[in-house]
């Protein structure tokens, strides 16, 4: 699962502050 987070943060270098918050939400859906 740590890898698919890794590539999602090379996938979204663009989208700093929104990106962050797309992450997080992955993040939490996927915990």
């Amino acid at each position: 699962m740590n890898d698919n987070c890794k590539d999602l943060n090379l996938s979204l270098p663009v989208l700093s502050s929104n990106g962050n918050l797309m992450v997080e939400e992955i993040s939490f859906l996927s915990s």
